[in-house]
């Protein structure tokens, strides 16, 4: 009996591919920071994917914080809605990577210890009803986090979680997609604590990146002026023929299977760059 053969093109809205194809630029400077940032303690400047949907936008995000993981970091990928304020959500997406930065090891617990404590602060006023435990009493670090500004305690929390996970040589990645979807006075409480963050000379191992639709980059600029600054924008486009033409052949290739030359111009036609496209 010969071995059975599998779909081996994962669909699904948001699923890694097994091959990204078209996108190695994006992953390589993407495996570039990492590095860079890991190596420096020092992060870059934060990043925003934009595009239309379907063209793979929320498959790269979970690409990066898979490779993000690999590299022992701490990661945090969530999705801005309108009905949840983007504090309350990154407060209950932070409770694990904290924990997890537990487990690294014995450097730094100082610094460990003051992130929790500044993160309890923060989820005192941002999260009032959350429960997140981690083995041991917890006090809030009074005065820090706790002004109820998001942008003022946004900055505060990112540090001293960023100077912890400094201290054991890693990095923490926020991922939020939909961003154009969060209330806007929280989009600008976000591009205040990020350009705070950004501005301080030996800035934190954070790495932020968004992904959103199109209109993604206005949303942002209307929230503050200087949004078209702050960030990397990144436009995400239809797949060229040769990419398309990879992304079918490749992994069918990896099971044994070579696809016939009209079939595949067919297919590649039909998907019309789109990479979620059946």
């Amino acid at each position: 009996m010969s071995d059975p053969i599998y779909d081996p093109y994962r669909p699904g809205a948001g699923r890694v591919p097994p091959l990204l194809a078209g996108r190695e630029d994006l992953l390589n400077s993407f495996d570039s920071t990492v590095h860079q940032t890991t190596g420096t303690g020092e992060g870059p400047r934060p990043l925003i994917l934009f595009g239309l949907r379907g063209v793979g936008k929320t498959a790269l995000l979970n690409e990066f914080v898979l490779r993000a993981r690999d590299a022992r970091w701490l990661t945090v990928k969530i999705e801005a809605t309108p009905d949840r304020s983007l504090g309350k959500a990154i407060t209950q997406a932070l409770y694990r990577p904290l924990r997890d930065l537990r487990t690294l090891g014995d450097r730094g617990q100082e610094f460990l210890q003051r992130a929790v404590s500044v993160f309890t602060s923060f989820q005192i006023r941002f999260d009032p009803q959350g429960n997140a435990t981690f083995g041991f009493d917890v006090e809030p670090e009074r005065g820090v986090a706790d002004t109820g500004e998001l942008a003022t305690d946004l900055v505060d929390l990112l540090a001293a979680i960023g100077t912890a996970a400094r201290e054991n040589d890693v990095g923490l990645l926020i991922a939020i997609d939909e961003l154009q979807d969060a209330p806007l006075e929280d989009l600008r409480a976000l591009n205040l604590a990020l350009h705070e963050l950004g501005q301080d000379p030996f800035p934190v191992p954070v790495v932020f990146i968004g992904a959103g639709l199109p209109s993604l980059p206005a949303v942002l600029a209307d929230a503050t002026s200087y949004a078209e600054r702050l960030y990397d924008y990144r436009s995400i486009g239809l797949l060229d023929e040769q990419a398309a033409r990879e992304a079918f052949s490749v992994p069918a290739r990896a099971q044994g299977v070579d696809w016939q030359p009209d079939a595949l111009a067919a297919v590649v036609d039909h998907a019309a760059g789109y990479p979620s496209r059946p």
